[in-house]
């Protein structure tokens, strides 16, 4: 019990919310976010220190959200189709990409940022399962999208 009470305590003085800490009113509100990513965006930038730094050079990659789908094309050519869930936990706001299509569908959990024509997703690059805690170009983990709304 001592040890539990210890790690909360270490826990809260860290900044880490906790349901003690009343959470809940921390939690951003995802409310209205689906159908304000409506359309189609525009990758601009790819950050993915992991893989390939920053850019992909020549590569024209778009997102289209239409209901709870968002369908990928690489260069004009459909890669995915990805059912789309958002939501908001303690650390900010969250989405997730499944393929329906998949017989052993495998969630790509992350996180995502919209402010007006700009939207930033960002996931754990290699670690299926996992989400990311922030938004972060400097996680070298991370694969961070930046994508602009196409009008």
């Amino acid at each position: 019990m001592k040890r539990a009470i210890a790690a909360l305590i270490i826990l809260s003085g860290m900044g880490i919310p906790f349901a003690g800490d009343n959470a809940s009113a921390a939690v951003p509100s995802a409310a209205g976010d689906l159908a304000r990513m409506q359309g189609t965006w525009k990758v601009v930038r790819v950050v993915c220190p992991a893989v390939f730094g920053e850019g992909r050079k020549g590569v024209i990659q778009e997102y289209r959200f239409q209901r709870d789908l968002c369908a990928i094309t690489v260069n004009g050519k459909l890669t995915s189709v990805e059912l789309v869930r958002i939501g908001a936990d303690c650390f900010g706001k969250t989405i997730t990409l499944v393929d329906p299509a998949s017989s052993q569908p495998v969630p790509l959990h992350g996180r995502y940022t919209l402010d007006g024509d700009n939207l930033v997703l960002a996931f754990t690059f290699g670690e299926p399962g996992t989400r990311p805690m922030r938004i972060d170009p400097n996680d070298r983990r991370a694969a961070i999208v930046y994508l602009k709304r196409v009008r």
